[in-house]
């Protein structure tokens, strides 16, 4: 889901089965630019009863921003006791990361020297936005990585990071840092900047002074732009929406070439579906894309592709595409992230992690392990808080 896209249409739903966490959910509206267009409704059955709510998508234009994001009371919560909520597929809980999650640098900076031994999943797409930083985002829900919390640690999250969620400028890169530095449950934060900016040296400086700051969300031209080299240079990731457009993905395959220390993250697998088989034109480009060494894939946004806007918890239904994306960028590019909390309106956060528990657990730890935590660790240099 590209945050450019999203429309100032967010409606919060309290579910029964959540309850016990006081947090609200949010379904939104949104339109974007992968060229297709539907309307789905969303069950969230558990508890005492159901909650639903629909989550439409447009076409629209892949350059257009919303009037959203942000937060000024970095620490807040929605309110509730924030105990811990229920999951399902048989998670057991982790409330830390564990020590093997370490090491300074990204994938294409300094390499982490001593191998992981992942204890936890770390959920590499999770946004959080705060209603009172802009008030024209109307009809929505302040959501902050302490909501995040309350459901994630359940779920055998022991991190997560940080995407921006329409960010403008360097002040809302700061408070999306400023928050993260206040929530231990986020290890990591990719920002946003205009890589065309006159200021841009200096609001990356400004940034890079926080540990936690990881890397930037780009547009697919700005890989071709100088500053991609700059990205490198700092031992920074560059996260990358192709809006599932397969000549996006093709066009991130050629710009790899160029800057070849840089990692580059495909955010939501590069638009692939989940639920179909791999084919036609999307196949070809990831397969190009993953001639490039320094294309990772990230396994997100999986939970809304369901044909009734549920998520199917049968592991079953994503294995032809989990299997593609295994064969086409082997174990080590691969790793999870859920697009949290729009991911809520397919299913819960519990209820995604053991989607994919049940597919990777059958292929043995060394495989799991790498998807839920080790990539993750490695590509973006996050260590336990």
């Amino acid at each position: 889901m590209s945050w450019r896209c999203l429309k100032a249409v967010v409606t919060a739903v309290r579910t029964d089965r959540m309850a016990a966490a006081g947090l609200l959910f949010v379904h939104a509206s949104v339109g974007c630019s992968q060229g297709n267009a539907g309307v789905a409704t969303a069950s969230l059955a558990g508890g005492a009863g159901t909650t639903s709510s629909t989550a439409a998508s447009t076409a629209g234009d892949s350059s257009s921003t919303a009037t959203t994001a942000g937060g000024n009371s970095a620490g807040e919560s929605l309110g509730g006791s924030n105990t811990a909520g229920g999951s399902s597929g048989g998670m057991q809980a982790t409330p830390e990361l564990g020590p093997g999650l370490g090491g300074s640098g990204g994938a294409a900076g300094a390499p982490v020297t001593e191998e992981p031994t992942p204890l936890a999943v770390i959920d590499a797409h999770t946004h959080y936005w705060d209603l009172s930083r802009d008030p024209g985002f109307s009809n929505g829900v302040t959501l902050l990585p302490s909501d995040y919390a309350a459901v994630a640690r359940p779920a055998g999250i022991g991190g997560a990071i940080m995407i921006e969620a329409v960010w403008r400028d360097l002040a809302d890169n700061l408070w999306g840092i400023e928050l993260a530095e206040k929530n231990p449950i986020i290890v990591g934060v990719i920002g946003q900047l205009s890589l065309d900016s006159s200021n841009f040296s200096g609001d990356l400086a400004k940034l890079e002074s926080h540990p936690l700051f990881r890397g930037l969300r780009v547009r697919v031209k700005d890989l071709a732009g100088p500053n991609a080299q700059v990205l490198a240079e700092h031992h920074l990731v560059a996260d990358v929406d192709t809006a599932g457009s397969a000549e996006a993905v093709r066009a991130v395959a050629s710009h790899a070439a160029a800057v070849p220390a840089l990692a580059i993250v495909l955010d939501h697998a590069g638009g692939l579906s989940f639920v179909k088989e791999p084919a036609g034109e999307m196949a070809k480009a990831l397969e190009a894309a993953a001639q490039a060494p320094n294309i990772y894939c990230k396994v997100s946004r999986f939970q809304e592709q369901g044909a009734t806007g549920l998520a199917e918890a049968d592991a079953a239904t994503y294995a032809k595409a989990l299997d593609f994306l295994l064969a086409t960028f082997g174990e080590d590019r691969l790793l999870f992230g859920t697009n949290w909390p729009l991911s809520e309106a397919a299913g819960s956060l519990g209820d995604g992690v053991a989607i994919m528990r049940r597919y990777f657990d059958a292929r043995g730890a060394k495989q799991a392990n790498a998807f839920f935590a080790g990539n993750a660790t490695r590509i973006y240099g996050v260590h336990a808080r």
